[in-house]
């Protein structure tokens, strides 16, 4: 992603998500992840930033089922609420906005926002392409073009991506422990990784945060609800850690615009300086003294 577009979405946007372990017996995955109105996911982290550790929840909830038009074309998606609240330094801020994913394969389709009234919409156009299925060893690649609309005017950006199937894990994280499959972003400098867990409908933890927010920040599934789950073993494997990468760099735009927010109020709660007397004028002639 060019300097310039990172710039107007950070203006305008808004996940990589990942886990690590032991390995599981590598199988295909028949079927895309079918979301209800109500599934939810709550993911957790915290990052240190100016020596104050911050910590951010993000959850998404599915809302309905929605048409999407991106330039003409028409999508089939899932309409979901998102929300973003980060804390530390004595302060609490927050923010909702709209994500809708593709149903066929669970891919960002657009993504909206809102910071102090001022809103800020971002569509793939393509969405980011996902191949099946997905099995250990599988890779592929592609572009989609990064639109971004805000007060600002309007932006693109073309954005490259090479995906891989690592391996499988079996993860651990506050929402329990699942077996997922892990997707790696190898088309970035600093490779993030996704981990998908069938039982969860999601990502169960998110890995790539570091390079920009610093060590530790990373996000686990905190608490869920999926009402589609399957029985089996890694079943109904999808595409959707790619959501991931796209999403990472979302709650990163947020992360850091939520984090200009904090920088405002906290200088907005200093004391004022305190003011001095002018100095007296040194062109004033004064009287001689009575005589």
């Amino acid at each position: 992603m060019g300097r310039l577009a990172s710039v107007a979405l950070i203006a305008a946007l808004l996940l990589a998500l990942t886990i690590a372990a032991s390995p599981l017996a590598a199988a295909a995955g028949p079927a895309v992840p079918v979301w209800t109105k109500g599934d939810f996911w709550e993911y957790r982290g915290s990052f240190e930033f100016l020596n104050e550790s911050l910590a951010v929840t993000l959850t998404f909830e599915v809302l309905s089922r929605e048409s999407v038009d991106v330039r003409g074309t028409l999508y089939e998606t899932y309409k979901t609420e998102m929300t973003t609240a980060m804390s530390g330094g004595g302060f609490t801020i927050s923010t909702q906005g709209t994500a809708w994913f593709r149903r066929s394969d669970i891919a960002p389709v657009r993504i909206e926002t809102e910071f102090f009234g001022s809103a800020t919409t971002q569509s793939w156009d393509p969405p980011v392409r996902i191949e099946w299925p997905l099995e250990v060893g599988n890779s592929w690649s592609g572009t989609a073009t990064v639109i971004t609309e805000s007060d600002l005017g309007t932006f693109e950006d073309t954005e490259s991506y090479s995906m891989e199937v690592e391996m499988t894990a079996r993860v651990e994280v506050p929402a329990g422990t699942f077996d997922t499959y892990v997707l790696k972003d190898t088309g970035s400098a600093e490779p993030s990784r996704t981990y998908y867990a069938a039982r969860a409908g999601n990502y169960a933890k998110m890995e790539g945060a570091e390079a920009l927010l610093g060590p530790g920040a990373d996000f686990d599934l905190e608490d869920y609800k999926f009402q589609n789950a399957p029985g089996g073993l890694l079943p109904n494997v999808t595409g959707i850690s790619v959501i991931g990468i796209d999403i990472l760099w979302l709650i990163l735009v947020i992360i850091f615009i939520l984090v200009v927010m904090a920088l405002i109020l906290m200088r907005r709660r200093r004391p004022p300086l305190p003011t001095m007397a002018p100095p007296p004028p040194t062109d004033v002639q004064t009287a001689p003294p009575a005589e």
